[in-house]
């Protein structure tokens, strides 16, 4: 008998080294939808098919970088993913890395990490002795260097932004889904791997979150909101802004949290089908 389940788009890269995420979120997911687990540069023959895609681990995305601005493009453009603030450029430059959002929120006021990318502009950085550097098209601290003013200024840097270094105390990521809060985790340091914990925001954390969910646009899906808590003001800056296939930490946190995520992401899919 054919299945009377929605088909589904799940784009993801199973030989990354992190599948795991991926496998558990297809499993529960089967409950609600016919799924087809395709890599992003296999999609294109297939898109006409369905009518939503979830996107979800596809890095490391910088090594098809080209590919990548004409998937986003197309799945913009087929309905199958909303277009957000964040990847809005990919539709106007040929040639677009994904962290130039974070120049136009700090140049904007958002409470942000401030950031620049240009030598020359560094003094707009406040005083600071340590200055941390990050490409623009890696991910999960690749490429990112901490250095001295002098260090910094003997770089020739391009496609780069330039940072304060922050002392944090911990690092909070906030969960979205069709721009209501799902939930939300904490850990000392997200890219060292350390413990993870559910994090109960305060209505001052969620207001903090909600600002850039306000600015991103996005008409539907998952956003995460990355942030750290500064050790010496403890007010809360954006580090990223993830709506292109956040992970989720999902087996790092409580069984109640992984339900509550998977329902929001099934009725979000179906909502759109």
């Amino acid at each position: 008998m054919a299945s009377t389940k929605p088909p589904l788009l799940f784009l993801t890269n199973l030989y990354n080294g992190a599948a795991e995420e991926d496998i558990y979120l297809t499993e529960k997911l089967r409950e609600w939808f016919d799924i087809s687990i395709v890599h992003p540069l296999d999609s294109e023959s297939i898109e006409h098919s369905f009518k939503i895609a979830l996107i979800r681990n596809i890095w490391p995305s910088h090594e098809y970088e080209d590919q990548k601005t004409g998937l986003i493009r197309r799945l913009i453009q087929k309905g199958l993913m909303p277009m957000s603030e964040a990847e809005r450029g990919y539709l106007e430059h040929d040639h677009y890395l994904e962290k130039d959002y974070l120049l136009e929120l700090f140049e904007k006021g958002y409470p942000v990490i401030p950031t620049v990318d240009v030598i020359a502009d560094v003094d707009r950085l406040g005083e600071c002795t340590e200055y941390f550097i990050k490409p623009k098209n890696m991910c999960d601290g690749e490429g990112s260097e901490k250095l001295s003013r002098e260090l910094l200024e003997k770089k020739t840097l391009h496609d780069y932004l330039i940072q304060p270094f922050i002392n944090f105390e911990y690092e909070v990521c906030f969960y979205f889904v069709d721009g209501e809060f799902v939930y939300a985790f904490s850990t000392p340091s997200r890219l060292e791997g350390k413990t993870y914990q559910e994090y109960k925001p305060t209505e001052a954390d969620l207001k903090f979150a909600q600002k850039f969910v306000d600015w991103n646009q996005l008409s539907f899906s998952l956003q995460r909101v990355d942030a750290v808590r500064v050790a010496e003001t403890q007010e809360l800056l954006l580090t990223e802004l993830e709506d292109f296939g956040p992970y989720l930490y999902l087996l790092e946190l409580p069984e109640a949290v992984q339900e509550r995520a998977v329902s929001a992401i099934a009725a979000s899919l179906l909502k759109r089908i």
